[in-house]
């Protein structure tokens, strides 16, 4: 249910509902990210939730629960703290004079209907100097592996929705399925954008079937007294071995052709001046090719500094609310 407020002819205040059927024809009221209006304006807020509460009784509805996008702090991942802007506490007491109960800053995700917490990547000049050591390094293991990133949009829903399906059956979770994500890419033509990182497995192949010949050879030519080179050499011969044998794995699955194979991917929407990376998939026999997301996420921040974003300040993964209130409409 759309629900909104006008005032002058002009939209002021907004708000989606989601409505949950429950027994005995009762029901319940969810709000995510909303309502979205200035919680400054006691006078609006007011007559918003009147007049919401007013709808939901006529529904039998037992409770409403919304998680308004309140930004109550920002701190570095390894700084965390409590602190509170000052703002938040105008917008909390606003909110309880409407009779909404706060929940608290709860640290449990069982008590929220989304995650409190969203990391976030903010836009940078030249991102590559401020990035971790450890980002660095993952960078390298991804190019010497000759991971390519690409872009596109609906041209690439094919190979991102499998990866997602890979991730749903890893994790043992439930996203969304292909037809979602296509509603989305049309609905953001200019915002919406897909990142693959993508890998030439029959390149990496060709080649690590040229180093184990030159391995082999030094292996021979070397020295039996030589013990410290010979051992390096066996590591090395080692790990080519189990490189080749798990391309004769993927082989198996995509065919042993010269051609691109889409390992991880990242559906990103901009709406103004952000952008949320929504969904995220990997085939997790890749990981050694690119761990974790930090060389695709720097791209993507990377790319995202050119012009097809515009005054971007940053991109989350993923958006998330801060704040939850509920109005228990029976007692």
């Amino acid at each position: 249910m759309y629900t909104g407020v006008y005032r002058d002819n002009v939209l002021v205040a907004t708000g989606l509902v989601l409505i949950k059927r429950l027994p005995l024809s009762f029901c319940m009221y969810y709000l995510p990210r909303g309502p979205i209006m200035d919680y400054k304006d006691k006078e609006l807020v007011q007559y918003y939730f009147d007049q919401l509460k007013k709808l939901a009784q006529k529904d039998h509805c037992i409770f409403i629960k919304f998680d308004p996008a309140i930004h109550v702090n920002d701190y570095d991942s390894k700084s965390y703290n409590t602190n509170r802007y000052k703002e938040t506490e105008i917008y909390l007491d606003i909110f309880k004079s409407c009779k909404a109960i706060h929940k608290g800053y709860t640290m449990h995700i069982s008590d929220t209907v989304q995650p409190r917490f969203q990391s976030n990547v903010y836009s940078y000049e030249n991102i590559e100097k401020v990035l971790p050591k450890h980002t660095k390094r993952l960078i390298k293991d991804a190019d010497r592996r000759n991971v390519q990133i690409i872009h596109g949009h609906l041209e690439l829903l094919d190979d991102f929705s499998r990866l997602v399906e890979l991730t749903e059956s890893r994790k043992g979770v439930a996203l969304r399925d292909k037809s979602y994500f296509k509603i989305l890419l049309e609905n953001y033509q200019d915002g919406g954008v897909i990142f693959l990182a993508t890998c030439n497995v029959y390149k990496l192949n060709e080649d690590a079937k040229i180093k184990k010949v030159k391995l082999e050879k030094e292996i021979a030519q070397t020295c039996e007294n030589a013990k410290k080179k010979l051992h390096r050499l066996e590591d090395q011969l080692r790990s080519v071995d189990k490189d080749i044998k798990e391309f004769k794995e993927i082989f198996s699955e995509f065919g042993q052709e010269n051609k691109d194979i889409a390992i991880a991917g990242i559906l990103s929407i901009q709406y103004g001046n952000t952008c949320e990376m929504l969904y995220a998939g990997m085939d997790e026999r890749f990981k050694k090719f690119m761990p974790q997301f930090e060389p695709l996420i720097t791209e993507v921040t990377r790319f995202l500094g050119t012009g097809f974003y515009r005054n971007l300040s940053y991109q989350a993964i993923p958006a998330v609310p801060a704040v939850v209130f509920v109005f228990y409409l029976i007692c």
